[in-house]
């Protein structure tokens, strides 16, 4: 299910900040539906199927804090389906993750990207720090909410170095799930237009992020990543 549609953040990778350029001038970009008319679909859905389970989809379930409270204090009046949602390190502060597991929401889907900050500050456009994403990892876990991250590697200036950075930082977060997928240049992208200004972009593409990286990257071979 989803409650929202967009995304306010720029990551340069991201498919996000692509169609936001290219939708510019045709509406609101991010948009929220109110929580009663969510709530009324997950009624429809239980009349209508048998299931245990609920994964909200929204790119990012708390970016609207008095909308993610309203859904929990709604919610848990109504349903007792245990439900996962993706959040951003940004956007978490222990009070509202708090009200989600009071809620009912039993694992975040959340994205570390990299290891190394400069990388992920410089390229990725992702400007949390190691310790901010510590700090939010650590109240999920005193919270019991479980952990699926985010991870991945093949950037332009990736090295070994970096990588290793990613999973150490990995180790100390401990998650419940880790994904690491290899970068795909989206075009439209500010990742993709470095990629190509940079001679980076090989001339063979991946129907998938987990099987080859699609750059040639110095240092770094393809056999490596």
């Amino acid at each position: 299910i989803m409650g929202s549609r967009g995304c306010p953040y720029r990551c340069h990778y991201c498919a996000n900040s692509g169609r936001m350029k290219a939708y510019r001038g045709h509406g609101r970009f991010i948009r929220q539906r109110s929580v009663e008319h969510v709530l009324k679909e997950v009624e429809v859905l239980s009349d209508l199927y048998h299931f245990g389970r609920i994964f909200f989809e929204d790119d990012i379930f708390i970016m609207d804090k008095n909308w993610a409270r309203e859904f929990c204090e709604q919610y848990k009046r109504k349903f007792s389906y245990p439900f996962k949602v993706y959040i951003r390190v940004e956007d978490a502060t222990y009070e509202i993750l708090r009200e989600l597991k009071e809620a009912g929401c039993y694992m975040v889907s959340i994205g570390v990207e990299a290891g190394n900050e400069r990388l992920r500050k410089r390229i990725l456009n992702r400007r949390m720090s190691n310790d901010e994403i510590i700090k939010v990892f650590k109240w999920l876990d005193e919270l019991d909410i479980q952990i699926w991250d985010f991870n991945m590697i093949g950037f332009p200036e990736e090295t070994k170095d970096t990588i290793e950075d990613l999973f150490e930082l990995n180790r100390t977060l401990r998650p419940h799930i880790a994904q690491i997928s290899i970068f795909y240049p989206y075009p439209g992208t500010a990742l993709y237009r470095i990629c190509k200004k940079r001679g980076l972009l090989s001339k063979h593409e991946q129907a998938s992020y987990f099987e080859e990286t699609t750059l040639d990257l110095p240092g770094l071979s393809e056999e490596y990543i």
